[in-house]
């Protein structure tokens, strides 16, 4: 099980609105503690994904948080990658961007991070509805990749994967997705 407090929470800035959501469900923290552990799964079933994956950040073991973020990101990715295989099957473009994809989450480097890039450049020049446009966006365009280790502000791997997942959690394109990734998100947390 892995685990975050109400203090890691306010250390790392968690909204307002999730400190007061968590505060009103558990009937106050100073009777809760603002030191007592919170697994993660309560987090999930309480205040739902995007929560969820931002308390990533705030957790007691980043190791263990690393190897489910690194799964969860894992099983999303191989997920589009045979929906864009199915869909598109004469245009390889895009399943290139999700297989370098999948390289970086599994090796993160500035090698992995500019194949990404370039693979994500050459797969929206692909006839892609506009959900799978943006989907693509979300998990291989956004800036996450390239800006980690091109931009002036360093992240590790640790930070690129929950940045990641929390761009991607919650932001599904339906509820469908939403409620999978929720419940892959379970199964990892579960597992750990």
């Amino acid at each position: 099980m892995i685990y975050t407090t109400y203090n890691l929470a306010v250390k790392h800035n968690a909204c307002e609105r999730a400190l007061e959501s968590w505060d009103k469900h558990v009937g106050g923290i100073k009777k809760f503690g603002a030191d007592t552990p919170i697994p993660l799964t309560d987090i999930l079933e309480v205040l739902g994904i995007d929560d969820c994956l931002w308390a990533f950040r705030a957790v007691q073991d980043e190791e263990v948080a690393d190897t489910i973020i690194l799964k969860f990101l894992t099983a999303v990715a191989d997920k589009w990658l045979i929906h864009f295989e199915s869909k598109y099957p004469q245009d390889k473009r895009p399943c290139k961007a999700f297989k370098a994809l999948r390289d970086y989450f599994l090796n993160p480097s500035y090698k992995a991070a500019v194949a990404v890039d370039s693979a994500y450049k050459e797969a929206i020049k692909a006839d892609l509805s506009k959900d799978d446009r943006d989907y693509l966006w979300l998990l291989a365009g956004g800036d996450w990749t390239y800006s980690s280790y091109c931009g002036s502000r360093f992240r590790s791997a640790y930070n690129d994967r929950w940045y990641a997942a929390s761009t991607i959690g919650g932001r599904a394109l339906s509820e469908a997705e939403k409620k999978w990734q929720t419940a892959k998100l379970q199964e990892l947390l579960e597992e750990a």
